[in-house]
């Protein structure tokens, strides 16, 4: 198998960054999934399934200054990343401290999503030594297949769908339909990166879906369930990466276990 998509995700739930080479540590990849939006009210996280046009808001980070790129009108803002003071906040069942970055960054993504929210980047605790990513429920990187991604296609009556829909970081080809699903250890660019856990899917990839366009019917949530053969509505994998690693477009993945 090789590796043909290489993504990150700078803002939870925004628009997908391409690499051709990208750099992580057993948190993620670099830059991947930093920041977050929070309910003003309960501190919650506030995601896609709240509002999907969070997942056509293209974020860039240049120094000290938020980019920020409607994919929907084209309309583009640049807005102050400086450090304001720091809030607790909810991430799954989790309480965390965040740093909070002033008012600017608030009221623009309170007045795009049309609730308050809270713009903010979750710490994890240094003594936490169970949990990868902030953001992740398993693992510190998602990958798919794109030959399983092809067969749901076909059993949605939808020949292409983008592998995006599942917010993946990695993408690889050339992997049987559903092989992910056996994997217990891969290697990429010589590292070492175990399975942590099957990808249980939600909501969201219905509504991505149909943020792109795609009049599938059944839904994928629904028909992940049939295509699993009853097994649930799991599609790809979490990986764990054993140490720091570089990874590129092209190389190649090997199944270890």
């Amino acid at each position: 198998m090789r590796l043909t998509e290489l993504l990150t995700y700078p803002l939870k739930s925004s628009a997908p960054i391409s690499h051709d080479h990208c750099a992580g540590s057993v948190v993620g990849l670099l830059g991947d999934r930093q920041f977050g939006l929070f309910a003003q009210d309960s501190r919650k996280l506030f995601s896609l399934r709240n509002n999907p046009l969070l997942a056509k808001q293209s974020i860039h980070i240049e120094g000290d200054v938020l980019q920020v790129t409607n994919l929907v009108n084209g309309h583009c803002h640049s807005l102050p990343l400086l450090p304001s003071g720091t809030e607790t906040v909810v991430v799954w069942r989790r309480t965390l401290p965040a740093l909070t970055y002033g008012p600017a960054l608030n009221a623009f993504f309170s007045d795009l999503v049309g609730t308050p929210v809270l713009f903010a980047q979750p710490q994890l605790p240094a003594h936490n030594t169970d949990v990868a990513q902030t953001f992740m429920d398993g693992g510190a990187l998602h990958l798919v297949n794109r030959h399983s991604v092809m067969a749901l296609g076909e059993a949605i009556n939808m020949p292409f769908i983008d592998p995006k829909i599942f917010r993946p970081n990695l993408v690889v080809d050339d992997g049987p339909i559903l092989s992910e699903n056996t994997f217990q250890a891969l290697s990429i660019n010589g590292v070492r990166f175990d399975v942590v856990e099957r990808t249980n899917r939600c909501i969201a990839i219905n509504l991505l879906a149909q943020a792109l366009g795609l009049d599938t019917k059944p839904l994928p949530l629904q028909a992940l369930k049939a295509f699993n053969g009853g097994s649930g509505a799991h599609f790809g994998v979490y990986l764990r990466p054993e140490h720091d690693f570089t990874l590129s477009l092209g190389d190649t993945v090997t199944v270890l276990a």
